[in-house]
């Protein structure tokens, strides 16, 4: 849904990968953030739209959310975030994660 997703324009890249973090403080951040809030949608979009935070990019939130949601430290039931506390892994074992930070430090972007 477009109306979801306003800052994203298909096949024109939003946003430099280089500008994205994969420090742990950041995601620390960004974790308590999601677990001491109530955030509705469907996805990590609508939950970085309804955050407010001045010191976080809405794609640095989107990029955490989905790492935690692969991880599986949250999920989206009836339409609402929830935090899994049960679930306890390293930012390392998301693909994701690897990916992005492998791409950070390479030379090919």
């Amino acid at each position: 849904n477009t109306a979801e997703t306003p800052y994203y324009v298909s096949g024109n890249p939003a946003h430099n990968i280089k500008n994205l973090s994969t420090d742990r403080t950041v995601f620390a951040e960004v974790f308590r953030l999601l677990k001491l809030n109530r955030f509705y949608g469907k996805s990590s979009v609508d939950v970085a739209m309804g955050i407010a935070e001045n010191n976080l990019t809405k794609e640095q939130i989107v990029f955490c959310l989905e790492v935690f949601l692969e991880l599986g430290f949250f999920s989206f039931v009836s339409g609402m975030l929830q935090l899994d506390k049960t679930v306890r892994k390293e930012l390392t074992c998301s693909e994701l994660y690897n990916r992005v930070s492998a791409l950070i430090k390479s030379d090919r972007i």
